[in-house]
């Protein structure tokens, strides 16, 4: 389970035991402090392949992450938008 807070820039991941329903506590998945702009994560979804389709509120993007080993997103692929936000 994933959870975009826009406002400190981080998307954080949750374990989440389907059996119980219990969610453990948040493990940072990724960060957007340091990119060029004040890019906040926002939208989100889950592919197929289990990669995460992130919108940028003011970051005029797109990004597809991906769980590197380290547990941390690894960005695969951006979109740069003709849009603010």
């Amino acid at each position: 389970m994933y959870f975009c807070d826009t406002w400190t820039q981080i998307i954080n991941q949750f374990p989440y035991d389907q059996a119980t329903g219990k969610v453990g506590a948040p493990v940072q998945f990724h960060s957007f402090k340091g990119y060029e702009a004040k890019t906040m994560p926002d939208g989100s979804c889950i592919n197929s392949q289990g990669q995460m389709w992130n919108s940028h509120f003011t970051g005029k993007s797109i990004e597809l992450y991906e769980k590197g080993e380290d547990g941390l997103a690894k960005v695969v692929k951006r979109i740069d938008m003709p849009t603010p936000n």
